[in-house]
């Protein structure tokens, strides 16, 4: 009996040992779950149940309007008012409800009254989300709502903003454009050159939400900070005279730059486009139908033409700084001449010619083709081509917009690409601005500036740039001679047609 009881007692002991055992062994895996889960990886976990209940929003900063130098607005922005449909977590519209989705249809002639057709709208007001009903209301919607519809718990009105370009075209390929969706592709102009400046900084804010979505609280986390306006050289007043007086139809680039500071006044390129057309979406017919004419080219400063009688300032220079010529030589049009088996005319060899040209300036202001031919048969077109650069055609103006670069051709040039010697017959047309000459409409508005002031400056479109500008080497007994030919062909040569032009477009438009 007494072996029996001690035997029954071994036995309950090993068993409540086996059971501590088990219990201390659980009790130790627990522990140690619960220190690797809080503990080891408790920001871990933590991060994952705020996602439960926590949501982050950005909010969008103001982008920075863009100026012209008077402070005048060439691109800013507009309030946007939407109307949002804010749920209540009914499971089905009330009748109030229903009444109330008749009348904003009604109002802003959206479709809502059609249930099985709004099925968002429906799980918004079941969720207690919100659901954007419409974007951009007008004034007069607006109006409305608030005289039929006010401070009712269902309706959010809220504010944002979207870019707008008050001027239409003014100005369109300074200025670039600007999409909501941040698509910095195929864009041009400031708007994409200082994207990040304009852009500003988002801010944050947490939203709090409870298991089914619906909007607890909201806290704002950073702030938005505006984006930075950029200030242009552009003179609103004198660019829109620029765009009403240039011909209707045509093509080309009208530029006014201040010869001392670089400083772009007018910067306009034909045709033109809207940059407003870009804050929607475009249809592929629409976006063919704009591509017609070609208008996001920079004709300014991103397309190149030949320089036709324009060079033949170049060609003066060379010939008085080479003592190929004297300003004081006459000469005598009759409209062609013979070089090597070839007859080289002048633009009045129909009217036999300008007849007695009695000096070189005589020949700049009428552009009289003989005596620039008679300087293409004594110079070489190397020569010829230095001259160019030095008033900086063939190269880069240092304008911070994308532009080209142009073509000067050297014997080199012509080696390299056609694998053929330069001819002396060549250089005559080149003397005259023909043959394979290209140059960009800023280089040329550059070249007469540096004329003025004996400087070749860097155009500017910005106020805040610095300043930058070279001596032109050329001496200043030559640029005064061109100064005084230039003057010549606006007061009574070739010129003079363009300058009666725009003063009667002038008193037309009264501008």
């Amino acid at each position: 009996m007494l072996t029996s009881q001690l035997l029954s007692t071994k036995l309950i002991s090993k068993r409540l040992n086996g059971v501590t055992c088990t219990l201390l062994a659980l009790t130790t895996g627990i522990i140690c779950t619960l220190y690797h889960m809080q503990v080891q990886h408790a920001d871990f976990f933590f991060t994952r149940s705020t996602r439960n209940f926590l949501r982050h929003e950005s909010i969008h900063s103001l982008r920075g309007a863009i100026l012209d130098c008077h402070g005048k607005l060439l691109a800013t922005n507009r309030p946007v008012t939407s109307l949002t449909w804010h749920g209540t977590g009914n499971k089905t519209f009330s009748d109030e409800q229903k009444i109330l989705i008749k009348a904003i249809e009604l109002i802003v002639g959206t479709d809502l009254d059609n249930l099985e057709n709004n099925k968002e709208l429906m799980q918004a007001e079941k969720l207690s989300r919100d659901f954007l009903i419409m974007k951009d209301i007008s004034f007069e919607q607006l109006s409305k709502i608030f005289e039929q519809i006010p401070k009712h718990e269902n309706l959010v009105i809220t504010t944002s903003y979207a870019r707008l370009y008050p001027h239409g075209t003014l100005a369109c390929h300074i200025l670039g454009y600007f999409r909501e969706e941040n698509d910095t592709k195929n864009t041009s102009g400031l708007e994409q050159l200082f994207e990040e400046q304009l852009r500003g900084i988002p801010g944050t804010r947490e939203k709090t939400i409870n298991s089914v979505g619906k909007n607890l609280r909201f806290r704002e986390i950073t702030k938005a900070l505006n984006g930075k306006n950029i200030v242009t050289t552009l003179d609103f007043d004198l660019q829109k005279i620029a765009e009403e007086i240039f011909p209707e139809g045509e093509s080309g680039a009208f530029i006014v730059m201040d010869p001392h500071t670089g400083a772009l006044r007018v910067c306009m390129s034909r045709p033109t486009f809207d940059p407003n057309i870009f804050l929607k979406p475009i249809s592929a017919e629409d976006w063919k139908e704009l591509q017609i004419n070609k208008p996001f080219i920079d004709r300014s400063m991103g397309a190149q033409f030949p320089p036709a009688s324009l060079f033949k300032i170049v060609s003066t220079s060379a010939g008085i700084e080479e003592a190929i010529i004297t300003t004081e030589k006459s000469w005598f049009c009759n409209g062609k001449i013979q070089f090597g088996d070839r007859e080289y005319l002048c633009h009045r060899h129909e009217h036999g010619g300008h007849g007695i040209i009695k000096n070189m300036e005589e020949a700049v202001a009428f552009s009289c083709n003989i005596p620039f031919y008679e300087i293409g048969k004594r110079i070489s077109i190397d020569t010829l081509a230095s001259y160019a650069q030095k008033y900086g055609l063939g190269q880069k103006t240092g304008i911070i917009l994308p532009e080209k670069i142009g073509l000067i051709p050297t014997t080199e040039w012509k080696m390299r690409t056609y694998g053929e010697p330069w001819w002396q017959g060549e250089t005559l047309n080149c003397a005259i601005g023909q043959g394979p000459f290209l140059v960009t409409p800023l280089q040329m508005t550059r070249m007469f500036g540096s004329i003025c002031t004996g400087l070749l400056v860097k155009p500017r479109i910005l106020e805040e740039e610095a300043i930058e500008m070279q001596p032109l080497k050329i001496s200043s007994h030559t640029l005064k001679f061109l100064r005084q030919s230039m003057r010549m062909t606006i007061t009574s040569g070739t010129g003079s047609i363009m300058i009666f032009r725009t003063r009667l477009v002038c008193e037309l438009c009264n501008l």
